[in-house]
């Protein structure tokens, strides 16, 4: 599973590194659902 340890004090700072984190999260489980897909389709 995905662990998620963000310090939400510096949101000023570490908004955007914060955003490119969540987004490549989400790619990475788009892909893996896709390939899981592929594999049991």
């Amino acid at each position: 599973m995905h662990t998620h340890t963000h310090t939400h004090t510096q949101n000023n700072n570490n908004g955007s590194t914060w955003y490119c984190l969540e987004m490549r999260d989400l790619i990475v489980l788009l892909y893996f659902l896709y390939y899981t897909y592929i594999e049991y389709s």
